[in-house]
């Protein structure tokens, strides 16, 4: 058995940077709103061992109600996710890359020499070699 109180969401949510679905049981993190979450209705403390795992993912769940859904739908969630955090991570690496490519410009624009290191030049390279290329394609270059 855990060592930590066990919760059993009744609200899809994220917690403690995880994502935890309706009727999933997982382990209480003790968080500052755990109280709240109790209080809210949004989960329980869940006595007892799940009795429902899912072999794609390892989640556990309190009952088939929740469990089968799940199942049926877990490989091409998994994928939405992965497709979506490489989406994420891609922004924020182009975010990145304006940022810097602004702080350079500046920097050049005010008679400074830019001030640049061969990874910012790296991630400065790669973003342009992203959006440059379906550009050029476009326009027929």
């Amino acid at each position: 058995m855990s060592t930590s109180p066990l919760f059993v969401s009744h609200k899809e949510m994220d917690y403690a940077g995880k994502h935890i679905v309706r009727g999933e049981v997982f382990t209480r993190a003790h968080l500052r709103n755990d109280k709240a979450l109790l209080d809210l209705g949004y989960v329980d403390v869940f006595e007892g061992e799940p009795s429902h795992h899912c072999a794609q993912c390892g989640r556990s769940f309190a009952s088939e109600a929740h469990y089968a859904p799940h199942v049926r739908g877990c490989g091409k969630t998994q994928e939405r996710q992965e497709a979506e955090r490489a989406r994420h991570d891609q922004a924020q690496q182009d975010n990145a890359a304006r940022d810097l490519m602004r702080r350079v410009l500046a920097e050049a624009s005010s008679g400074a020499e830019p001030r640049v290191t061969p990874e910012e030049a790296a991630t400065v390279t790669a973003y342009l070699e992203r959006h440059t290329e379906p550009v050029a394609e476009a326009v027929g270059a």
